[in-house]
């Protein structure tokens, strides 16, 4: 088994298998969506699209893919969340546990420790007894008497899972929470 590290660079063998899962989503059930797929991925890693790419969307986006800051790629997991997430509800459950478990699949084979939950949303992996001592903290603090301090915690879980991590506002929110 893979350790799970939390790094702020994306391994380029996970840009690749990324570009592999969508590509073979959309390939499978909106084939004459290739094109636009191509495009939210060079338009979301800050990169300007070719027209027609002469060896193919699917070699392009690799090729973009791979020359992005890491945190960039991230947010392209999160941006094909809301691709995926919209297509008509016929489809919709099927669409998204596909691309969620692929997703959370390579994210586990390079070793990232986080996750994409229900929601879209990019989530920390926690171990067990770490994960029971957040919950019993929230569950304390979810007592109206201590409603800023619930607020700072739960903005300093916010700062420390960004990515990337914003360790300063992680500390001072957990501070204030104190």
């Amino acid at each position: 088994m893979t350790t799970r590290n939390i790094d702020n660079d994306a391994p380029i063998g996970l840009r690749h298998e990324l570009v592999d899962l969508v590509f073979t989503i959309y390939e499978q059930h909106f084939p004459q969506h290739i094109r636009e797929i191509y495009q939210v991925i060079a338009q979301t890693v800050g990169i300007q699209p070719s027209g027609n790419p002469s060896s193919g969307y699917r070699y392009a986006a690799s090729r973009e893919i791979s020359q992005a800051d890491g945190p960039r790629v991230y947010d392209l997991i999160c941006r094909f969340w809301v691709e995926v997430s919209t297509i008509p509800s016929s489809q919709l459950p099927t669409l998204t546990d596909q691309y969620r478990t692929g997703i959370n699949r390579i994210l586990a084979g390079h070793g990232i420790a986080w996750n994409l939950d229900q929601d879209g949303v990019i989530r920390r992996i926690l171990p067990t007894a770490v994960r029971l001592q957040l919950n019993a903290a929230f569950q304390e603090l979810s007592d109206p008497r201590f409603a800023t301090a619930l607020s700072s915690f739960t903005q300093a879980m916010d700062a420390y899972d960004d990515r990337p991590q914003r360790g300063r506002d992680a500390c001072k929110n957990i501070f204030d929470s104190l």
